[in-house]
């Protein structure tokens, strides 16, 4: 069942139910004012079948002779009995065959007046006290009237429910497919983007109902897979470049060496030059594998308390084994009194290698000049800035330093693959972290990264 239906089944049911519940009440308390009504008609009956018995020598001619014309105009199946009662012992005095349920006389004597239906027969009984003794005036009559007219309702409430049922449900589909209509266009907008036009937009409407909001999670959801696919045509296009070099070298070398017999030495350069094209693909390889275990290492990441600045010692002394010609400044002037601030859970080993990829790195691009390091803490995060004096990162290229084997124009010609950076951005995001790079060109870069602390 499409969406349509349901809505205008919904709707339907809803307003067949509250009409169901409308009719019911109307329908019974119409029922209930009848029947008094009718109860109420059998006791002035009653009283004047009561009076046309016994007033007669009360009241004048002329009242009486009004009495008895009242007491002609009687009910359809009307039937009346009349008997002598000891009020007193609420006895009937009389021998008289009585067709009424004891408790019914008894509710006579009690409350001087009593009721009862049975079968389409209504009867009503009163005590009605002469001077000649206590009588029971028992009415009985059926309400021809009143059962035609509660059946007359009947049939007209069922005929408008029909009515109301069959008028809602074709405006409920009419409802149902005007607010459908904007769900239909974002339907037909979406069927016609694909890989190839992901630019395309669904329209986002007047921007306050849900629809609105979907259009725009939807909108958001295409940005996102765009920004993803130029990603994977940048790594694409970069990987294919960086591994393309070193494998060409390695041919053109292969080929040229075995055109023809060549001496030791001829050999021995051949094999050198293969030798470290073929570490500059391992080296490469490798940084793809840690950018693939930075990716996967949220599940399997180990969870140990670390303090940020024995960290980062430790990746300062990697790195003087790696470049021992680097400057790298510590500044511990904002360090916090309380070193559990400085506490952060993670996995060390991530870590460690996240820092020193971003140090390394800053060494690097400032031709090894002063890279000051500074630590601090404010409410639940630890803060480490990386700051160098180097050429610098072009305004125009900072949002894709977190591309895999992306490299800024500036450092084409500097040793390296352009996986540290992104391989410790995935580290830090791993650890829900954040890091921020500020660079002004041919002055200097600041990496910062924000780490929620233990």
């Amino acid at each position: 069942m499409n969406i349509r239906s349901k809505i205008t089944l919904i709707f339907t049911l809803l307003t067949g139910s509250l009409l169901t519940v409308a009719f019911v009440v109307i329908y019974i308390f119409s029922d209930r004012y009848t029947k008094n009504e009718f109860y109420q008609r059998l006791n002035e009956r009653a009283s004047i079948i009561g009076e046309a018995h016994f007033e007669e020598d009360e009241v004048s001619a002329q009242v009486y002779e009004e009495i008895l014309k009242r007491y002609q105009q009687i009910l359809p199946s009307e039937k009346e009995l009349i008997f002598r009662v000891d009020t007193l012992n609420k006895e009937i005095t009389e021998n008289i065959e009585i067709h009424f349920p004891d408790e019914f006389i008894i509710n006579i004597f009690e409350k001087r007046k009593a009721s009862i239906a049975n079968e389409g027969t209504y009867s009503l009984g009163i005590l009605y006290i002469d001077n000649e003794g206590d009588f029971i005036v028992i009415v009985s009559a059926k309400n021809h009237y009143g059962e035609l007219k509660m059946k007359n309702l009947l049939n007209i409430l069922v005929a408008a429910f029909v009515l109301f049922t069959i008028l809602t449900f074709l405006l409920g589909k009419i409802y149902a497919a005007r607010v459908l209509i904007p769900v239909s266009k974002i339907n037909k907008q979406a069927d016609d983007i694909s890989a190839t036009n992901l630019h395309l937009r669904l329209d986002e409407g007047n921007g306050k109902d849900e629809l609105s909001n979907l259009a725009k999670t939807f909108n958001k959801m295409l940005e996102r897979l765009e920004t993803t696919f130029f990603l994977q045509n940048n790594f694409i296009n970069n990987a294919s470049h960086e591994f393309k070099n070193p494998l060409a070298v390695i041919r053109g070398e292969s080929e040229i060496v075995l055109r023809k017999e060549r001496n030791p030495e001829e050999y021995k350069i051949a094999l050198k030059s293969i030798a470290a094209e073929a570490k500059r693909l391992d080296g490469l390889v490798n940084g793809l594998l840690k950018l693939a275990q930075a990716d996967i290492s949220k599940k399997e990441t180990l969870i140990e308390s670390i303090r940020i600045d024995e960290l980062l010692l430790e990746a300062k002394t990697t790195i003087d084994t790696i470049n021992p010609q680097n400057n790298i400044v510590f500044s511990f002037s904002e360090l916090p009194s309380n070193p559990d601030a400085l506490i952060v859970h993670g996995n060390r080993n991530l870590l460690r290698n996240a820092f020193v990829n971003i140090i390394d790195n800053a060494c690097k691009f400032s031709g090894n000049k002063q890279v000051t390091i500074r630590i601090s803490s404010k409410e639940d995060i630890v803060k480490v800035a990386v700051a160098d004096k180097g050429v610098g990162i072009p305004p125009d290229e900072l949002d894709n330093l977190m591309e895999p084997l992306f490299r800024a124009s500036n450092v084409r010609n500097t040793k390296g693959f352009g996986v540290g950076f992104s391989f410790a951005y995935r580290i830090i995001k791993v650890h829900k972290g954040k890091i921020k790079v500020d660079s002004k060109m041919n002055e200097n870069t600041t990496i910062s990264i924000e780490l929620p602390t233990a």
